[in-house]
């Protein structure tokens, strides 16, 4: 049978100790610290799920009361558009309608570039009129007679924070501004034809039958505003379209006075037309989308056509993966909210439609301000629980040594009696039989103790009534061995006369079986003890020549 490893009982008490105390605990702590952070995990996972479904709807709610305050601002300018458009109207239905007498009149020359220009700044509008229409009396008396708008014009202009401009651009290229702008005749080309323009087009028979006011996508303005979104509404006098008035809102304006908007967690709003180009955006969204938006435009040169913002502002066409499919379906929907990933940043994005313009405001706010909540009670206790495992360790450090200590002085308790017993047995071994009784703390082994003490004796009983039997047996065995030493010398001698005297000789049992024969007889008869030992003694060789000494013997 192979050797098992064997260990000393201390080694083997601490062991089982240490298995039956340490283990089983340290599992207790540990199951409890992973079902702590098991639920930890599932409460922040449901919690989290609750708060997202709760923040989309507050989202929801907030998109759609800013697109409601965007659409009362938007609506507000709307109305003054048609105040706009219904003066501008009666302007050319009444050609007698003239400007209030003035001691310092208007006053027009050609520049140099031969644009035809109001020189003199009134405090109202200016004038330009394109070089590719032929300046006579008619349309230096209509230049003259606009004059008579700059009262309405300034006061829309005055009427609503948010306008920068108002204007009115006719079918021959004429076009009268408020606020003035001085040299105008620098800032305009030459040769503009206006209706080719989005601001004047957009408002036209084809596409405005209906002759309301329409609202302009972003695009750069010629008289040097920048970028702007204009309300226009076209000027008929009867079925003839005489031109277009329009008032203008530029992107600075928008952001400063519409899109300024104090959302939760920091979302920020934005504003997306119908083709998807974001048209007004703050800092935060800029941050985001990794844009800058054109608030200030430097005039390197005259505008001369329609300039709209860059395709990097075209949300359907951004380089960002995900965003182009998630926008076109935006646009499609009135209101929605999904959940949006750029550059591994998570985002709600809640978007309303603008019913006024059919633009898309859009609330972009950061999951993670959204969870910062959740995700700092899951901080705070990920750290508890982080405590408790450092505590754990250290509990455990401590404790171990403490059980080290305790179970090296329990092992030592065990051990050293039976260590004891042990050797007692060994002295045992070698015929030293010590039975003081030695006495422990442990009941059961001074049981044993006492129980081995008693067999100590019976074995020392035993052993001295085996002795006293081994010297008897030993003496007779002396005894027999004198004995049969002169045994020995007798049948030495008898075996000495047996085989050397010269009488036949030989020795039978009971019942006739020869057992010896002496060589004296062997030898007369020529034969060996093999022939005739064992066989009846009539049937030997000295016999055969006499039936009636067979017989007799």
């Amino acid at each position: 049978m192979a050797n098992k490893t064997s260990v000393s009982l201390s080694r083997f008490v601490f062991r089982e100790f240490c298995k039956a105390a340490l283990i089983p605990l340290l599992a207790i702590e540990l199951t409890l610290i992973l079902l702590y952070f098991w639920s930890n995990a599932r409460n922040y996972d449901k919690a989290a799920a609750t708060l997202q479904k709760e923040s989309i709807g507050h989202m929801d709610e907030i998109v759609s009361a800013q697109t409601l305050l965007l659409s009362e601002q938007l609506k507000a300018i709307t109305a003054l558009s048609h105040i706009l458009q219904d003066e501008t109207q009666y302007f050319f239905e009444n050609p007698n309608l003239l400007p209030p007498p003035s001691n310092n009149p208007a006053q027009f020359a050609f520049a140099p570039n031969g644009i035809y220009y109001q020189t003199n700044n009134k405090g109202g509008g200016s004038l330009y009129y394109s070089t590719l229409t032929t300046i006579g009396s008619i349309q230096k008396q209509k230049a003259a007679r606009s004059e008579a708008l700059d009262p309405i014009f300034k006061h829309l202009y005055q009427a609503n924070k948010n306008i920068v401009a108002v204007y009115l651009n006719t079918f021959d290229s004429m076009n009268r501004y408020y606020p003035f702008i001085n040299e105008v005749h620098k800032q305009y080309l030459p040769a503009i034809h206006i209706p080719d323009f989005n601001f004047y087009y957009l408002a036209d028979a084809k596409h405005n039958p209906e002759r309301g006011p329409v609202w302009t996508e972003t695009y750069l303005d010629p008289a040097g505003q920048g970028w702007m979104m204009s309300c226009v509404v076209p000027i008929y006098r009867g079925t003839f379209l005489e031109g277009v008035a329009g008032i203008d809102i530029t992107i600075e304006k928008f952001l400063d006075n519409i899109l300024k908007l104090e959302l939760p967690w920091g979302a920020e709003a934005f504003l997306v037309d119908s083709k998807g180009t974001i048209m007004a955006m703050h800092t935060g969204v800029e941050r985001i989308f990794g844009l800058t938006e054109l608030r200030d435009y430097v005039y390197k040169e005259q505008i001369g056509q329609n300039t709209y913002k860059p395709e990097t502002f075209n949300l359907l066409k951004t380089g960002i993966p995900g965003v182009a499919d998630i926008i076109s379906r935006l646009l499609r929907e009135d209101k929605s909210t999904v959940e949006l990933e750029i550059a591994s940043e998570h985002f709600l994005l809640s978007q309303a439609t603008e019913q006024e313009t059919g633009w898309k405001l859009m609330v972009l706010a950061d999951k993670k301000r959204i969870l910062q909540p959740i995700n700092a009670l899951q901080f705070q206790t990920k750290r508890l629980g982080y405590v408790a495992i450092g505590g754990m360790i250290v509990f455990y450090f401590l404790f171990f040594l403490y059980l080290l200590y305790n179970a090296r002085r329990i092992s030592y308790k065990i051990s050293t009696p039976v260590v004891d017993i042990a050797r007692r047995s060994q002295k045992i071994a070698k015929g030293h039989y010590d039975t003081v009784p030695v006495h422990y703390t442990i009941s059961e082994l001074n049981t044993l103790n006492d129980n081995y003490s008693a067999m100590v004796l019976e074995i020392k009983g035993l052993y001295d009534t085996l002795h006293n039997e081994i010297i008897l047996a030993n003496a007779e065995i002396e005894e027999r061995k004198r004995a049969q030493s002169a045994l020995y010398k007798g049948e030495q001698k008898l075996a000495a006369v047996f085989n050397h005297t010269l009488q036949f000789m030989g020795l039978w049992e009971t019942d006739g079986t020869v057992i010896k024969v002496n060589k004296t007889a062997l030898d007369f008869a020529g034969c060996t003890e093999a022939e005739v030992l064992e066989k009846p003694a009539w049937e030997g060789p000295w016999w055969l020549h006499s039936d009636e000494i067979q017989k007799k013997i």
